[in-house]
């Protein structure tokens, strides 16, 4: 029909975007003042201007098929909603009596939220609150369960979990000779999940930010992405598995045990060429 009404509003299937799409097909083709949201950008003569267009019969019968469309997937997706939610409630409640952590709620809901608290039922089944670790959410606790369980007895420790996920450095070996590091390629959506999440803490203050900063400083964002999901996978198992709760010690925390790790290792190699390596400080003071 030759409409820009995309260029003017960013999510046509919005509240906005369906509105003015509904009010088309009602016969109106320029519409009111009082479909234009508060938050919208454009004006509504921009938005009038971009409804010129073709109106055909083929062309209204097609926009209205697809509405009908979309109407009914909202629905079939409602219905799956409701039928997770009961499946979850037959899980055994590790929380009696408590409620979850209050989360800030954000002003800009994502798309296709379900329909029923995701957090109160992973927080009620799971036992320690996974969403404690920065970027862990509610609904990446709810991928990782539905892939990978409750039980995390089949692993002996974390690195083999990780392992288990093709989080870790592959070792293609030929002739006693490393001919590839690379992470094997899996379809496992706990995986895919923990690398979807890294992204949310590079910014952060918090110790898996300061992490994913120094490892894409290092290796590129690709490794960096899943170094930091496969630090991820192992503090999710260690709490499930022992039933500890994450504490986030924050950024400085992690850059000091870092530089502690940098100074240790200097000193060790140093000690096993015969010197012994003395900082600056200690220099100043046996002058002073």
């Amino acid at each position: 029909m030759n409409v820009k009404l995309q260029h003017v509003i960013r999510d046509v299937t919005g509240r906005m975007g369906m509105d003015i799409i509904l009010a088309i097909l009602a016969g109106k083709r320029v519409p009111r003042k009082k479909y234009r949201q508060k938050g919208c950008k454009n004006r509504e003569a921009s938005i009038a201007r971009a409804l010129r267009g073709d109106w055909r019969e083929e062309h209204l019968f097609e926009l209205e098929q697809a509405v009908a469309l979309c109407d009914t997937f909202q629905h079939k997706m409602a219905a799956c909603d409701q039928r997770i939610d009961a499946h979850l409630n037959t899980f055994a409640d590790c929380h009696t009596g408590q409620q979850p952590i209050a989360r800030r709620e954000r002003s800009k809901p994502k798309d296709n939220v379900p329909i029923f608290d995701v957090q109160g039922q992973v927080y009620r089944i799971s036992g320690p609150d996974l969403t404690r670790v920065e970027g862990i959410d509610s609904y990446t606790v709810q991928k990782r369960v539905s892939e990978v369980g409750l039980d995390m007895t089949p692993w002996k420790n974390g690195k083999r979990f990780a392992s288990w996920l093709r989080l870790c450095l592959g070792s293609k070996i030929s002739g006693g000779k490393l001919l590839s590091s690379r992470s094997n390629s899996s379809a496992n959506l706990a995986a895919f999940a923990l690398r979807l999440v890294v992204h949310s803490p590079h910014n952060s203050k918090s110790a898996p930010g300061a992490y994913l900063r120094r490892m894409k400083a290092c290796f590129g964002a690709q490794k960096a992405i899943t170094a930091t999901a496969h630090k991820l996978a192992r503090l999710v198992y260690g709490m499930l598995r022992c039933g500890t709760r994450y504490v986030d010690k924050g950024q400085d925390w992690y850059e000091q045990q870092y530089r502690s790790r940098v100074a240790a290792n200097l000193h060790h190699r140093t000690k096993s060429m015969g010197y012994r390596l003395v900082s600056v400080e200690d220099t100043i003071a046996s002058r002073t």
